[in-house]
């Protein structure tokens, strides 16, 4: 769900916050997010890279032994329980809406790279209805 925010997010904020930076846009040409449909995965720093690793070893190495049911485990476990529920929101409703919605956002991230793949142009452009002000694409 973050990558279906992060994808136009990065489109629209990039440009700006590089130049603020003094940092050069990781946008391709176009004005795409980079991806392996796009090109310009290599422009991301090797630094970058390794730590994304490190963090995803780090959070599998302190969730699978819940997960595969190695160690301890409440007997009412449920996948993706990992005791994190600050909100006290948990609840079959929610979790339902929760599949609902990590599916859409599959669905959604795929399309944007299939739509900027196949029209070469970043998606925020391409389909400005939905990441702009609806004034402006109303004409107001």
């Amino acid at each position: 769900m973050l990558a279906a925010l992060g994808w136009p997010t990065a489109e629209l904020l990039n440009k700006p916050l590089s130049a603020a930076l003094g940092v050069p846009s990781l946008l391709t040409k176009a004005g795409e997010s980079p991806s392996i449909l796009n090109g310009g995965l290599g422009g991301v720093p090797p630094i970058y890279w390794a730590a994304v690793f490190a963090l995803a070893i780090y959070v599998e190495n302190k969730t699978l032994d819940t997960q595969l049911k190695i160690g301890k485990r409440d007997p009412n476990y449920l996948p993706g329980m990992l005791n994190f529920d600050p909100l006290g929101a948990d609840s079959p409703t929610m979790r339902a809406a929760e599949i609902t919605n990590g599916r859409i956002a599959m669905i959604a991230i795929t399309a944007f790279a299939i739509e900027e793949f196949a029209f070469k142009t970043p998606v925020v452009l391409e389909t400005p209805v939905f990441f702009q002000p609806i004034w402006s694409t109303l004409g107001f």
